[in-house]
């Protein structure tokens, strides 16, 4: 074997084994959404009149922002588990279990659940409770989402959104404004957003932007495609590369080869679009004529 072929064989192992190592992380992330032991679950739920944004987090379980135009204010609800020792222990924890929304002098909501620690056994019984939290606002201004294990989902609210969890999916549905998304196991699907910035390690992400969106994306994941679909009001310059699949893009000037390339749509200055992937393949179309 030549030392040219050698190389290449040797980088594709590489590449092959950082997937498989990928791959299996999902399964072990899970880890901490499975309980142990005996628990007891109720629904707490809260509503703040005058709630203009929301700040979300959740210890471990998903997150749901829903735009309901029936909605009350900010309408808001989280199931909760709670694990024990026993069933008496269980019981007593989740009544010690609480819904925190706090409103500022200024609107935002403040959500979580305060849920008693828990003293004694495995590292997993002792980050097993859930709390699954949904949201239902007939307009809010902004949106900042954290869990520790779970997936997120946005519906068609405005302002900026900050969405961020470590161990799973990813999903906005008809956001007005700019995204920010970050999950570490998990594939990111963002339709109607001004601008994107979606980061996952291990997972595929789609973009598909606003009729009227003008702003810069920057996407990146480890193991997965890219696909985005640019409007006609979108002009700039992308850049996308990946290490292992194929780069395809479509409507403007198109530059490079192979596993890199550059296009040009309108006024290049205008805005950038990063797109980088490790493995799989760039999809980049644009419907400006």
């Amino acid at each position: 074997e030549s030392p040219i072929m050698a190389a290449a064989t040797s980088q594709l192992r590489r590449r092959f084994t950082r997937l498989a190592v990928l791959s299996v992380a999902p399964f072990l992330g899970l880890a901490a959404c499975m309980g142990s032991g005996p628990s007891a679950t109720t629904t707490l739920t809260s509503t703040i009149a005058d709630g203009k944004s929301a700040t979300i987090t959740a210890e471990n379980g998903r997150i749901e922002i829903i735009k309901d135009p029936a909605a009350n204010g900010v309408e808001i609800s989280a199931e909760v588990r709670c694990y024990g020792s026993d069933q008496a222990d269980a019981d007593a924890r989740l009544k010690s279990t609480a819904l925190v929304a706090q409103p500022d002098a200024e609107g935002k909501v403040q959500i979580s659940v305060s849920i008693p620690k828990r003293v004694g056994g495995s590292w997993i019984n002792l980050n097993s409770d859930v709390t699954n939290i949904t949201v239902r606002a007939a307009d809010l201004s902004g949106i900042v989402a954290t869990t520790s294990n779970g997936s997120i989902k946005l519906g068609a609210i405005k302002g900026e959104a900050k969405l961020e969890t470590s161990n799973g999916r990813i999903a906005v549905d008809g956001h007005q404004g700019a995204v920010n998304a970050e999950t570490s196991n998990g594939s990111i699907d963002i339709k109607g957003a001004t601008s994107v910035v979606a980061d996952t390690s291990n997972g595929s992400i789609k973009v598909v932007l606003a009729d009227d969106a003008t702003g810069d994306l920057r996407l990146d994941t480890s193991n997965g495609s890219i696909t985005v679909d640019l409007p006609a009001a979108w002009q700039g310059t992308v850049s996308a590369e990946t290490s292992l699949g194929s780069v395809n893009l479509s409507g403007g000037t198109v530059k490079g080869k192979g596993e890199s390339k550059s296009m040009t749509v309108g006024d290049g200055s205008k805005a950038t679009a990063s797109i980088e992937t490790s493995n799989g393949s760039v999809t980049v179309r644009s419907a400006k004529q």
